[in-house]
């Protein structure tokens, strides 16, 4: 590519222009997702492919699931240069840390028969010729794993200083990919607090004031005989006034809501006391799991899923008995169901309800599943399952028998 410059001449440009000219007018998805050719010497591979692989990295929504991808072409050259006549991937596995160091997430780099996509890399059974290179993050140390099988002697040199300049690439877009993160999770925390506070200033204010006319008002037509024809219509309509005033708290509340991983347990307490005094349900809590390997994001979204959860038994299940039970599966998935005796769930209101979709994204978000689905004789289940790094080995955490409810 070249440029005219202003005696008329054509100069060549530099290759780090040119690739952020190629990158400006790529679409999107071919920026991120679309592998690159593999060009067919080295020197080209690693000043054309490798400073672009950061980038990629930072800019991806997902590296555990995305990276497989962007690292396609470099494993074709890897297997080119090193594996010429074998199948065998150099890049195996990477496991990336978690938010405060709590626990990994392995990256599957290659289909490979003899890796076991384990959660911790400390349990990882090497086979011969394989190793862990460590890649020092500013948040934790990630851990690659390198299928040095069938490496000729000479060329173990080459593959060092391939390794190094990787290795440098992947800490660069991993750092850049977690900064971008907790600017975003903090931009959500200002935006949810700032329409907390909008809330309280306006809606919440004027919905406080009707609630208490309109118990005056009822109170009045409850002690007036000539407005006694009028009693059920205030009667109904200050309930209304508190039910919206209530909800309006709520969503206040929610918004706000910031919990450490550590006061998750106090937490569940404190929203089942809460949800007895403003139902006639029973509600029974199951807590099995204590010091678990969560972050403060990952309480946080658990604790909104719940609190959503026990909103919609609570007002639409007609339930007399509510459950919620927390326990840590043999290999290590976290599990919080949230179950009721009620009417059971209607298919139209699981396909096209708000407040489902908020929790569907709300697991996405911390990598969990959610099922949503009926439970037998009568009610609903809302299930979530969370994979965690170290499963409970006590025999308290075992599947129990299930305790029938009470209809």
């Amino acid at each position: 590519m070249t440029v005219i410059q202003s005696n008329g001449m054509a100069q060549p440009i530099s290759g780090r222009l040119q690739r952020l000219l190629e990158w400006v007018i790529s679409s999107q998805q071919s920026r991120y997702i679309t592998p690159r050719p593999v060009p067919a010497d080295a020197p080209e591979f690693t000043q054309r492919l490798l400073p672009d692989l950061a980038c990629d990295i930072s800019s991806c929504t997902q590296p555990a699931t995305e990276l497989a991808t962007l690292l396609v072409p470099l494993q074709s050259w890897l297997q080119q240069q090193f594996h010429p006549t074998r199948p065998d991937s150099l890049l195996q596995a990477l496991w990336l840390p978690g938010s405060q160091d709590n626990g990994y997430r392995c990256v599957m780099l290659a289909n490979s028969a003899e890796i076991t996509p384990v959660s911790d890399p400390v349990h990882v059974l090497l086979p011969a010729g394989h190793r862990m290179q460590s890649l020092t993050l500013k948040q934790g140390t990630a851990w690659l794993l390198v299928n040095g099988q069938h490496i000729k002697s000479r060329d173990q040199e080459s593959l060092e200083q391939c390794l190094s300049l990787l290795g440098e690439q992947l800490c660069r877009g991993l750092n850049g990919w977690q900064q971008q993160q907790q600017r975003l999770q903090q931009a959500l925390k200002d935006e949810r607090q700032w329409h907390a506070a909008e809330l309280h200033d306006s809606v919440a204010q004027v919905l406080g004031y009707l609630r208490m006319s309109s118990a005056r008002l009822a109170k009045r037509c409850d002690n007036s005989a000539e407005l006694s024809a009028l009693l059920p219509e205030a009667q109904d309509l200050s309930e209304q006034c508190l039910f919206a005033y209530r909800q309006t708290r709520e969503l206040i509340a929610t918004s706000r809501l910031s919990t450490l991983a550590s006061e998750l347990g106090n937490e569940l307490n404190q929203l089942v006391e809460e949800f007895e005094e403003r139902s006639a349900l029973v509600f029974e809590l199951d807590n099995r799991c204590e010091n678990l390997p969560l972050d403060d994001h990952q309480a946080t979204q658990l604790l909104y899923i719940v609190r959503e959860s026990v909103c919609n038994l609570v007002r639409h299940a007609h339930a007399s008995h509510a459950r919620i039970r927390l326990y840590q599966e043999a290999d290590g998935t976290l599990v919080c169901a949230i179950e009721d005796n009620g009417r059971g769930i209607q298919a139209a209101a699981n396909n096209g309800s708000f407040g489902l979709q908020i929790m569907q994204e709300r697991a996405q978000r911390i990598g969990a599943s959610l099922t949503i689905g009926s439970r037998q004789p009568s009610g609903t289940c809302v299930r979530l399952q969370l994979p965690l790094t170290h499963p409970l080995t006590q025999a308290r955490h075992d599947r129990l028998a299930e305790p029938s409810f009470r209809k």
